[in-house]
């Protein structure tokens, strides 16, 4: 008999254990040790008091993280991986997690309800969407590796860069309030941010991204989170000047991503695949709850 629990009551043995059996002969590696495990869960702000794993008897075989904030006055939760052991899938046990997390968002006041997943992942689409999630944008997973070859991207002459951290664009009147996760300010470790004004000091866009270094101190990975242009400005320069501070280090040999980025941004998009940066990942971000 299928029993669910919270993870606060499991031990780390067996949520472990839940979650690399549940992500088993997926469409990429998603093993774990604990290290990484318990970084995943603080670093993304997901609660083992919020989040479940399922038992057939003393066997752990399934689990959802989730994370929850108050993000612009309302209440947000993040499903943070939904896994179900190999044997297990397709008896009904991902419903019943789904079911019960649902229920735990309820009792905690959850107004919108966010997850992404794997494009191919039709059986998974499916059941959110039975649940009641629907496809808000389709996102990629962008990636570049080696040195620059050529200028990329073109500086605005007319805009000035600021640098800072992540929080300072949590204010702005255009910052978005419902996406991935994993792109908020807030869940950004180590990041920066880069405000682009124009000649009248108006903050006209921004973007959050992160360098990870190695041993060396070297730059490793240059990592963008979001690329945003406030509203009725003209995309195209602000879009190229924040790329170009992001990306364009000259004789910098390491690898650049892009994290979920939304298809419908397409001007950032167009120009990181010109580029050279191709498709990693396709996802689907859904939300259920009124993002209006």
């Amino acid at each position: 008999m299928t029993e669910i629990k919270r993870l606060v009551d499991c031990t780390l043995h067996d949520a472990l254990r839940a979650w690399n059996t549940g992500f088993e002969e997926y469409y990429f590696t998603m093993t774990m040790d604990v290290k990484r495990f318990t970084d995943r869960l603080a670093f993304e702000g997901l609660s083992p008091e919020h989040s479940i794993v399922a038992f057939d008897g003393e066997t752990p075989i399934g689990l959802i993280l989730n994370g929850m904030r108050i993000i612009n006055g309302k209440k947000v939760s993040w499903n943070g991986g939904t896994g179900i052991a190999v044997p297990y899938r397709g008896k009904g046990i991902g419903k019943a997690l789904m079911q019960k997390a649902l229920k735990i968002y309820e009792e905690n006041g959850v107004e919108i309800c966010t997850l992404e997943a794997v494009r191919e992942n039709e059986r998974a689409i499916a059941l959110y969407e039975q649940m009641g999630y629907r496809v808000k944008d389709n996102l990629q997973h962008l990636v570049q590796s080696g040195p620059k070859e050529k200028e990329w991207f073109q500086k605005s002459e007319k805009l000035v860069i600021e640098t800072g951290i992540p929080q300072a664009v949590s204010t702005l009147s255009f910052y978005p309030t419902i996406i991935p996760w994993q792109t908020h300010w807030f869940n950004i470790q180590n990041g920066e941010s880069i405000l682009a004004k124009d000649d009248g000091g108006n903050i006209v866009g921004y973007a959050l991204y992160k360098r990870v270094l190695g041993e060396d101190g070297s730059v490793k990975v240059i990592v963008l989170y979001q690329c945003v242009v406030a509203p009725g400005i003209e995309e195209q320069s602000v879009i190229q000047t924040l790329l170009w501070t992001v990306f364009d280090q000259p004789k910098l040999n390491c690898q650049r991503m892009a994290v979920n980025l939304p298809e419908s941004n397409q001007i950032t998009f167009r120009l990181l695949q010109k580029a050279g940066f191709t498709t990693h990942v396709k996802q689907v971000f859904m939300v259920k709850g009124d993002v209006q």
